[in-house]
């Protein structure tokens, strides 16, 4: 948040001691420790911090388990998947879009789709 008061500001002076902070607390290794200096760069570590959330959700909610189920890191993900059936109209338009696709249609077979519902 101090990050993005710094950019929309216009203050580029503390950028570089917040980075740092940051870094301090999620480590990087390598180039990948540059200063946070563009909404974009930000919003790619707001990305990556929402992801290092929701594996340490998924992974409390399995008990740290390596093979839990859909089901239970669905759970712990807030989702909802839902299959849908072939007869359903949403199937048969995903299935011509993948199949109308750059990808060879032949190495290409499509048993199940599901919706995903987060919430």
């Amino acid at each position: 948040l101090s990050i993005r008061r710094c950019l929309s500001g216009g203050e580029s002076g503390s950028l570089h001691e917040l980075s740092a902070a940051f870094y301090k607390c999620l480590p990087h290794r390598g180039t990948f420790a540059n200063t946070i200096d563009s909404l974009y760069a930000l919003c790619r570590k707001q990305d990556l911090c929402q992801l290092v959330r929701d594996v340490i959700s998924v992974s409390e909610a399995t008990n740290w388990a390596s093979h839990s189920s859909v089901e239970a890191k669905s759970r712990a993900l807030r989702c909802q998947l839902t299959a849908v059936s072939k007869d359903d109209f949403t199937f048969t338009d995903v299935k011509g879009k993948v199949l109308s696709s750059d990808v060879r249609s032949d190495s290409v077979c499509l048993s199940f789709f599901f919706s995903v519902f987060e919430g």
